[in-house]
């Protein structure tokens, strides 16, 4: 199961849907456990939310340019 992801997406963009993970057992830790969220937590899990977005936004952008480099040009 967490293999599985591998043979369909690139290793860069697994791996970084594992820093979410953290950011995933706070919020259950919160509303599970009533654990206490400060705004610093917050500030941190948004900082790993945008970065894990630009991450994959930028994968995606470059996967897609390499595919229409290959269909047809060449270089």
């Amino acid at each position: 199961m967490v293999f599985s992801p591998c043979s369909t997406y690139s290793a860069n963009t697994v791996s970084t849907f594992l820093f979410i993970a953290p950011v995933i057992g706070v919020v259950f830790g919160h509303w599970f456990l009533g654990e206490a969220l400060t705004w610093t937590v917050g500030l941190g899990g948004a900082i790993v939310s945008l970065g894990v977005f630009l991450v994959y936004r930028y994968t995606l952008s470059y996967n897609e340019s390499r595919k229409s480099n290959r269909s047809g040009s060449i270089i």
